[in-house]
């Protein structure tokens, strides 16, 4: 199957709501995703510093396939969210997600974390492209659930965008 990836810029108000409620789920492992969501990226968007992309199939580009949600600030380089849904799983859609962001963010190794829940599903991909394992911090986000970094190390205080960069 072909997918297509499209950038959702800010004027796309409609389209940023829906990537929105279409990503609710997260907060099971993220419990302040919508604050993250609405304070961090959508600001984000208007000045450049985040980047919205989703896949679509070629023949129906009214579904999404994925999410991404990258940063680039001048200090950070990073995956703050890749999601690609079940069905579209094992496709190519995460290759491509990856390659985007190493093009967009211009590295080899943008900084991405991981939580329990979803580690194994992104073993693969993430060796893949070389990712480096940096660290485990358990009870970062929410309690009882670790999350891991790759290519960078978070800060000690659980904030969805401090992370330390070492390329």
């Amino acid at each position: 199957m072909t997918f297509i990836i499209n950038q959702i810029i800010s004027s796309e108000a409609a389209s940023i709501k829906k990537i929105g409620e279409i990503l609710a789920f997260l907060k099971k492992d993220y419990p302040d995703f919508f604050a993250w969501y609405n304070n961090k990226v959508v600001p984000g968007l208007n000045v450049e510093q985040r980047q919205i992309y989703i896949a679509t199939p070629e023949n129906r580009i009214d579904e999404i396939a994925g999410v991404i949600i990258l940063k680039d600030d001048g200090f950070e380089k990073k995956i703050c969210t890749l999601y690609v849904f079940e069905k579209y799983r094992r496709q190519g859609v995460g290759s491509m997600f990856i390659e985007l962001a190493i093009n967009i963010l211009g590295t080899k190794l943008p900084m991405i974390t991981v939580s329990d829940s979803n580690k194994e599903e992104f073993v693969d991909l993430l060796d893949k492209y070389g990712f480096e394992y940096y660290q485990e911090y358990p009870s970062y986000y929410k309690n009882d659930i670790s999350e891991h970094s790759y290519n960078g190390y978070l800060k000690a205080n659980g904030n969805f965008n401090d992370f330390v960069v070492n390329e």
